[in-house]
């Protein structure tokens, strides 16, 4: 682990420690508080062991990216009704029942990742608490009227926020393996975070009012646990685990419906296929799991600099990658393909050095071009016309941009 992350995980962890004995410290836990707290575990337990080998599934599913167990429901009931010191204990017991009966025995998945996780829940959890005492004078108890919905719905948005920027924040100094979108999740990950969070606030109301229907809310999750696992397989189905992109099959079957559809408009489209230049020479030099970080990086490069739910980029396995990009034509093609090309050059990926210091890798790529109708109306054919563009560019000294037809259509950088 480099020093500068060792550095954010302790600080992190530490802090952690420090706000739940000042909070815990400054709010007395009462009787009923142990009573709720107690029930919201045996539920959590509950939970957890019925769903304990789908969410194994799930996390093997979900890819690079973040993954849905809805922990979250306990967490955020214990939150709302209980006082700060146990609302953590919370976070402890959930976070350490799932690593000890789930991923102890992972391997893959090592003791200080938990402990990470748990403390950015933990301060999480602590910023929240402190929304819901400002904004709810005699908190733990329930909050009620809209205006306590509002504060709960504050202290929600507070928790996601501060739980996610920790999490970015530990990517971001450390190599990173997984691009912001892939971090983020997307909508529909989302979605079930917010209902966990729902869940969470039901299942306090109940305990609240009545004990004996928190059964209620438990019930439903373990009938949803089997929907969440089978989203997360359709996606895991149609992703590649590495970079997060379309694999190749799911991206061909995408393509040819896009091609279909802007035939029948009338539109052009533009086909790429990119590959890393001399990328044999990265792994040899720094080890594939090096390699791993640049491949991810270049996509989310990709990614990032593409036309978000429009176009279409994925990896075509080893080091090359495919871009559909629907109505566009030739000119605008051309001036795509080259900015590809130089966001991907300016790339600096930090890696370890042998001395034990940082140094940069850097990458160049080579791009080929088709568009479609002028190279054919076939995907077989504009893929085999791009290809044969991509050969040009590596046989004319690589980190250039060719379109099919043409030698050369862009005097780029040197070879990389």
């Amino acid at each position: 682990m480099p020093r500068r992350v060792l550095w954010c995980v302790l600080v992190v962890e530490a802090a952690a420690v420090l706000t739940a004995l000042y909070t815990g410290l400054r709010h007395p836990v009462t009787d009923p508080d142990w009573e709720r707290a107690a029930i919201l575990a045996a539920c959590a337990l509950v939970h957890l062991e019925v769903t304990r080998a789908s969410a194994r599934q799930s996390r093997m599913a979900s890819g690079p990216g973040p993954y849905v167990d809805q922990k979250s429901v306990w967490n955020f009931a214990a939150l709302v009704i209980l006082p700060p010191a146990l609302a953590t204990a919370m976070v402890l017991f959930t976070h350490g029942y799932s690593y000890l009966r789930i991923w102890v025995a992972q391997k893959g998945y090592p003791g200080y990742r938990w402990v990470y996780s748990a403390a950015t829940v933990v301060l999480a959890t602590q910023a929240a608490a402190a929304v819901l005492q400002v904004g709810i004078p005699d908190h733990p108890a329930l909050p009620v009227g809209m205006d306590g919905l509002l504060v709960v719905a504050t202290a929600a948005a507070v928790r996601w926020a501060v739980n996610y920027a920790l999490v970015i924040l530990v990517l971001a100094l450390s190599q990173p393996r997984i691009g912001m979108r892939e971090v983020l999740g997307n909508a529909r990950d989302q979605r079930i975070e917010a209902s966990s969070v729902a869940f969470g606030f039901c299942a306090a109301a109940l305990l609240v009012f009545q004990p004996v229907y928190v059964v209620a809310p438990l019930l439903a999750l373990l009938a949803t646990q089997h929907t969440v696992l089978i989203k997360q397989y359709e996606r895991a189905a149609q992703t590649d685990a590495k970079t997060g992109l379309l694999n190749s099959d799911w991206w061909w079957k995408r393509a040819e419906q896009a091609i279909q559809r802007e035939l029948t408009r009338g539109s052009q489209v533009g086909v790429l296929m990119a590959d890393l230049d001399h990328f044999k020479a990265v792994n040899d030099t720094y080890g594939h799991l090096t390699g791993d970080d640049v491949l991810v990086t270049v996509a989310g490069t990709i990614s990032a600099h593409l036309r978000r739910d429009f176009d279409l980029a994925g990896r075509f396995g080893g080091e090359e990658f495919a871009v559909l990009l629907p109505e566009m034509g030739e000119d605008e093609l051309r001036a795509t393909a080259e900015r590809l090309r130089q966001k991907v050059g300016a790339l600096r990926v930090p890696v370890q050095g042998k001395g034990g210091g940082v140094e940069s890798v850097r990458v160049t790529v080579s791009i080929g071009a088709a568009v479609c109708p002028r190279n054919g109306t076939d995907l077989d054919e504009l893929v085999l016309c791009a290809d044969d563009a991509l050969y040009d560019a590596k046989r004319l000294g690589r980190n250039r941009v060719c379109l099919y037809g043409d030698v050369e259509f862009e005097e780029s950088n040197a070879a990389g």
